[in-house]
């Protein structure tokens, strides 16, 4: 920890030194080509636990189950079903649980492509709809390429998520989610043996966590 006056206030070693000591795990199964039926197939699992010298620890398990259809060998159909738990426990248990299903359709024309889909989550019964769009037209073949698109999900802010970002934090806080959306578009292309993208959006963040100095 930093930002105290060294001349009027005076702390040992261990009581301004943090410790994170993390164990991650990692499983991913899929398949390495197409079935007969036209399909791809995964499965991944994530694992850690995470604690501090203050007490402070934390597990994560994340499991993605997906799923492709493929049509005409160009147009896939893919669902995603996302779980993904964390408990933290301090001076006391929280729990941040999320779910997420997200179908998805692109469809390959001559010209374009286009990928409408939605992420579908749910949060202690609070359940939010956001977009999963795409639209990309080619303007002159592979060297450019117009696309749009719209996203949305939820962000995890926990322990691991927080510390991360800001390792001097205190870790004492409430598990939330922030809600994000983001609308994005720009060119995209090859120009010989070099490939570009030029990309211009808009980024919202409901609920987004805010960092406070503190002497404590």
């Amino acid at each position: 920890y930093y930002g105290y006056d060294h001349e009027t206030t005076e702390y040992s070693r261990d009581q301004v030194q943090q410790h994170f000591n993390t164990f991650d795990a990692n499983f991913k199964f899929f398949n390495g080509e197409r079935t007969r039926g036209d399909l791809n197939y995964n499965a991944e699992v994530d694992f850690y636990s995470l604690n501090d010298n203050f007490a402070s620890s934390e597990l994560g398990t994340k499991l993605d189950l997906g799923i492709s259809k493929w049509f005409n060998d160009k147009h896939p159909l893919n669902i995603n079903l996302i779980t993904d738990f964390t408990a933290f426990d301090d001076t006391s248990k929280q729990t941040l649980h999320n779910f997420m299903l997200q179908p998805n359709f692109t469809y390959q024309g001559g010209a374009f492509k286009i990928k409408g889909g939605i992420n579908l989550t749910s949060h202690k019964d609070n359940f939010r709809i956001f977009p999963d769009v795409e639209a990309n037209v080619r303007i002159l073949g592979n060297k450019l390429t117009a696309f749009a698109g719209a996203t949305g999900t939820l962000r995890k802010n926990d322990m691991r998520t927080l510390t991360d970002y800001n390792p001097f934090l205190l870790t004492r806080f409430d598990l939330r989610n922030t809600e994000l959306m983001d609308f994005y578009g720009g060119v995209r292309g090859r120009v010989r043996i070099f490939d570009y993208q030029v990309q211009a959006g808009f980024k919202n963040a409901d609920n987004l966590p805010l960092y406070l100095g503190s002497r404590s």
